[in-house]
């Protein structure tokens, strides 16, 4: 936790600072509005919109401004309750690699290997350079996803699919393929034991779909209306015919190793204005994880005997998972990308840099762990080493960081009502209904008075079918997690009668 403080002290510090996403504070603030007004699930804001209103809620990921508007109620400012948003998930994520880790790797390793996770190169451009909220939040949560299915914690993996989910529903999209082979890897030997049947095949399938239907479950609310309801808006059309298709944003070998960092956007080809680096310590970390497991297992395997059984499945589950999520960053997977269509609501390939993070950080605290384990003999100095890395690996990216610049300002000036109704509403227009006409500048914008427009988005926020199903299959799943869970063992545990 010490250890991650520098990684956010910028957003501690006073003052704030530009971001591809630059409307965060006004989403906080507006999430507040609802909710003071009674509103839940908040699917809709009054002021952004062009000021006629807009359902972002219904869309985008609410689970971080959930958090951040709670702040508020508190008696903080919107940009006070921002940074808090912004810090908890960067603190949280080197903890839950923590407690994955700690499924094959020492305290001081699995602590090492938080800190790559929370130093990540991607994790800096997430934070200062794109401001994307909900994929960090997304970031944060992950580990613990992984590890809650790999130790069969069937409540706690629904419960953090769930947040998963409503944290960023595309983060939670691309993890399916790692998800099942994660299931796969940690069910393997099952298939080798003689005693295997359709009873424990069985079992392997109720341990998958429970969590799943869990995560589901209590996360439709917004999932549901979210896929069934966008195509009354903008966002198909600004996916397939304003948006470059994935495949012109891959990136190129020499990009993971390094680049110019900066500031701006993604590019076709190499030249793009922000850095794809997977990190040069994390990147050689895992290639010599990648060597050191094939020197364990072809070469040695008959003669070194391996203290780390219980996580060879693991180590091999990060090695394949942190090729596949390279590969489809690469040209080389743009025939995947064309192939299908709905694979262009993820954008940019460079998003599975996430999933790079995590693996190179866990494979590379791992080949460490080897290495150590070969020529060092006492526990303490290798406790040592791993505190030297911890600092070295400060020293080497701390420099990703630093936002562009900042600037002095405060809350109000952030949310006047023109930046709400025309600045920020320029920047996040997809969720408008279609054939709604952007006003053409901010003394238009002002007077909100197209009453054409102002019925297509009436006709947004109107409750729908979608909408209250949705909330009955998360509050009905909702209310079984909790019999299951809490009423039904205090029952058992006070013997009292269950059918009553």
């Amino acid at each position: 936790m010490l250890l991650s403080v520098p990684a956010v002290w910028q957003i501690i510090a006073p003052g704030f600072f530009p971001m591809h996403d630059d409307i965060q504070v006004a989403r906080v603030e507006q999430m507040f509005v609802a909710l003071k007004s009674g509103q839940f699930p908040v699917r809709w804001v009054p002021d952004l919109g062009y000021g006629y209103g807009y359902p972002i809620f219904n869309f985008y990921n609410p689970l971080a401004y959930y958090f951040g508007a709670a702040f508020m109620f508190l008696g903080l400012d919107a940009l006070e309750a921002t940074k808090l948003m912004f810090i908890f998930p960067v603190l949280v994520s080197g903890i839950s690699m923590f407690i994955f880790s700690k499924l094959f790797l020492s305290d001081f390793a699995s602590g090492f290997a938080g800190l790559l996770y929370v130093y990540a190169a991607y994790h800096a451009v997430q934070i200062y350079v794109r401001g994307a909220v909900a994929e960090y939040w997304a970031y944060a949560l992950l580990p613990l996803v992984f590890y809650a299915i790999w130790k069969r914690k069937i409540i706690f993996a629904g419960l953090t699919l769930a947040a998963l989910i409503a944290s960023h529903n595309l983060t939670a999209f691309m993890t399916i393929p790692f998800l099942v082979l994660l299931f796969l890897f940690r069910y393997f030997k099952i298939s080798k034991l003689k005693n295997f049947n359709n009873d424990n095949l069985i079992l392997i399938l109720f341990r998958g779909m429970v969590p799943l239907m869990i995560g589901l479950g209590l996360s439709a609310f917004f999932w549901l209306p979210s896929i069934l309801e966008s195509p009354k808006t903008l966002v198909s059309q600004m996916v397939f015919e304003k948006f470059d298709p994935p495949s012109k944003h891959v990136v190129y070998p020499l990009q993971l190793w390094s680049g110019v960092w900066g500031y701006g956007g993604s590019s076709a080809g190499i030249d793009d204005g922000l850095s794809f680096q997977i990190g040069k310590i994390h990147l050689i970390g895992s290639l010599a994880a990648i060597a050191i497991l094939l020197y364990c297992y072809i070469v040695k395997r008959k003669e070194i005997q391996l203290t780390i059984e219980q996580f060879n499945n693991l180590a091999i589950f990060s090695v394949v998972g942190l090729i596949l999520s390279v590969f489809i960053l690469l040209p080389l997977s743009r025939p995947i990308w064309d192939a299908f269509p709905v694979l262009s609501y993820i954008q940019f390939p460079w998003r599975f840099l996430t999933f790079v993070s995590l693996f190179s950080s866990l494979l590379t605290a791992w080949a460490i762990t080897m290495v150590l384990n070969l020529i060092v003999k006492k526990e303490a100095m290798k406790n040592v080493a791993f505190i030297a890395s911890c600092f070295l690996l400060l020293v080497s990216y701390i420099k990703f960081f630093q936002p562009q610049f900042k600037f002095p300002v405060t809350a109000d000036e952030l949310i006047t009502r023109e930046k709400l109704v025309w600045d920020y509403s320029r920047i996040s227009y997809e969720y408008l209904p279609k054939g709604f006409i952007p006003p053409i500048n901010a003394e238009v914008a002002l007077r909100v008075d197209n009453k054409q427009n102002q019925l297509l988005v009436d006709s947004l926020k109107e409750q729908t079918m979608v909408r209250r199903v949705a909330n009955i299959i998360s509050l009905f799943t909702f209310i079984t997690f909790i019999a299951f869970v809490v009423v039904i063992p205090f029952c058992k545990k006070n013997g009292q009668n269950l059918s009553s």
